[in-house]
């Protein structure tokens, strides 16, 4: 039997398309209420998700440890000096801010921060019997108020006591140096 190529038997040919398809033309398009739908349907999840972060931020809070801060001010007073000439008249308002600004230096300083971890120790509060130089000077901050004199030093401790014992041990040793 001999092969013969007739029309009846040859391929189909596949269908012509008439213009332009758009490839995902079978896609709707999503909406909100299509979305509140969806979340409407599926409640628990979101549910869950904000009561398991209100269960982790309460158990941190709780867990935090609380801490104080305590607030001694002092007025910083410069010495009054005799002005003799027209230089030191001139000169004078430069050295007032170099004044302040090695003041609050000596109030942020090592020695002083010994002074008061030795004064500290000699009350013999329990809290105050394991400061060391370095906890006194993390634990305080100098804080000049603008525009004035006053200067604020701030200490903050778990233990209310404790911060206002620095704050105040501080601006004593100050005033003493």
């Amino acid at each position: 039997m001999a092969r013969t190529n007739s029309p009846e038997r040859s391929y189909e040919q596949a269908p012509q398309i008439q213009g332009p398809v758009e490839p995902y033309a079978y896609e709707k398009r999503v909406t909100v209420t299509d979305l509140f739908y969806i979340l409407l349907g599926r409640k628990w999840i979101p549910i869950t998700c904000v009561l398991v972060f209100a269960a982790l931020a309460a158990v941190a809070s709780f867990k935090a440890t609380p801490m104080y801060k305590a607030t001694a001010q002092i007025e910083i007073e410069k010495e009054d000096v005799k002005l003799l000439s027209f230089d030191q008249v001139v000169t004078a308002d430069t050295s007032n801010i170099d004044y302040y600004n090695t003041q609050y230096k000596i109030l942020q300083s090592r020695s002083l921060a010994k002074t008061v971890e030795g004064k500290l120790k000699a009350a013999g509060k329990p809290q105050d019997t394991k400061l060391t130089r370095d906890d006194v000077l993390e634990t305080t901050k100098i804080k000049p108020i603008r525009n004035s004199r006053l200067v604020d030093i701030v200490a903050v401790s778990p233990f209310p006591g404790q911060a206002a014992r620095i704050a105040n041990t501080l601006a004593e040793a100050y005033i003493e140096q």
